[in-house]
C-alpha cells in the first residue's frame, strides 16, 4: 500500500538520499514543503514545493524506476495541487511529461511573461544540460468572479 503525506524534518535525510539515488541533487531548503510516497517503509516518490523570489515552483517530481506509471506520480502532485491553496505555481518538466501536468491544471507558458530567474532556468536546462523541458504555469484559483449586475432570476 503507498501512503502520501507531507514531509517532517525526521523525513529530511530519507528524502534527501532517494532524490540522491534517483539523480537529483538540487539542495532542499527548510522552507520548501516536502511530499512524498511511501511503501513497505521505504520513499518511492517525492517532489516539493519551494517558494523562490516570492513565487511558488513546483519542483523535483521523482518516482522510483521500479514504481513508475503505478500512479504515484499523479498522488503526489494532487497532493502538492491541494498545498497550492489555488496560488499560481510553475514547474519545468519534460516535454514529454506535459499532459501529465496539464491533468493537474497547468498549462504551458510563455517564458518571455514568466519571471525571470524562471525563463533563464528554462534557458539553463535546454542549453546547458540539453534537456527537452517546458515552463508550465498552474493561474491562481482566486481570481474574481465576474459580478452578475441586473441580473434577472
Amino acid at each position: 500500500m503507498i501512503s502520501i503525506r507531507a514531509s517532517f524534518q525526521q523525513d529530511r535525510i530519507r528524502i534527501e538520499s532517494f532524490y540522491a539515488h534517483n539523480q537529483y541533487w538540487k539542495p532542499l531548503s527548510e522552507d520548501d514543503i516536502q511530499f512524498f510516497a511511501e511503501k513497505d517503509g521505504g520513499i518511492c516518490g517525492a517532489l516539493r514545493l519551494c517558494r523562490e523570489h516570492g513565487v511558488l515552483v513546483l519542483r523535483g517530481m521523482r518516482i522510483a524506476s521500479e514504481q513508475q506509471r503505478k500512479g504515484i506520480g499523479r498522488l503526489l502532485l494532487q497532493k502538492a495541487v491541494e498545498a497550492i491553496h489555488g496560488e499560481v505555481c510553475y514547474c519545468i518538466p519534460h516535454r514529454h511529461l506535459a499532459a501529465f501536468y496539464q491533468e493537474a491544471g497547468f498549462a504551458e507558458a510563455n517564458a518571455a511573461a514568466a519571471p525571470t530567474f524562471l525563463a533563464d532556468r528554462l534557458v539553463k536546462y535546454r542549453e546547458d544540460l540539453g534537456l527537452d523541458v517546458i515552463l508550465m504555469r498552474r493561474p491562481s484559483e482566486k481570481a474574481p468572479r465576474p459580478r452578475l449586475e441586473n441580473a434577472v432570476a
